[in-house]
């Protein structure tokens, strides 16, 4: 695991207690195709999402190293995530790739929008995932990212085809009581 992994107090979240709590930070690095927007690059962004992991379901994708909750393309209407202004109506998913030490290991999350809008969280880094589980916890800060292929990522969708691209500095992802670092 990470040098930068700390143990913190758990968060207890009993009201939701199969909910997953993500919080992140960012700054912006890029407009794409005229987002209607009030930020500009080098702004700093926020916000958090609750993943509810019984609306969730099964992994689709039960193999060894991985795992898929959510839409795929037969199946648009999984939504199960919430936070990005409004109750899930989209298209919604958590893919979780831990590749094994030494490799890199990677989540996505994409909270989408009937009208397009949504947001899209991509962390890759080496040897951060504990299994391919669901409710597992993590949390960095832009520092973790140090060698090649590691990133922390984010695109908050305003619109079809219009984005704002963020750099992910710090993101927590806690299941409710567990502990995560800062």
């Amino acid at each position: 695991m990470k040098a930068a992994i700390a143990v913190l107090a758990c968060i207890p979240f009993a009201a939701q207690a199969e909910t997953i709590v993500l919080e992140y930070a960012g700054v912006v690095t890029r407009l794409v195709n005229e987002p209607r927007t009030s930020v500009a690059p080098g702004n700093v962004l926020g916000g958090w999402l609750l993943i509810d992991t019984a609306l969730a379901g099964a992994d689709r994708n039960p193999s060894s190293n991985s795992g898929f909750w959510g839409s795929d393309k037969k199946d648009r209407l999984t939504s199960f995530i919430d936070g990005y202004g409004a109750p899930p109506d989209g298209a919604d998913f958590v893919r979780i790739k831990n590749r094994g030490t030494g490799e890199l290991d990677a989540i996505r999350i994409s909270d989408s929008r009937s009208n397009g809008e949504g947001i899209d969280l991509s962390v890759r880094l080496r040897d951060f995932l504990d299994g391919d589980r669901l409710d597992q916890a993590f949390a960095f800060r832009g520092a973790a990212v140090n060698d090649p292929g590691e990133s922390m990522l984010g695109r908050l969708r305003t619109a079809p085809g219009q984005f704002i691209e963020f750099l992910v500095t710090h993101i927590r992802y806690a299941p409710p009581g567990r502990c995560s670092a800062p």
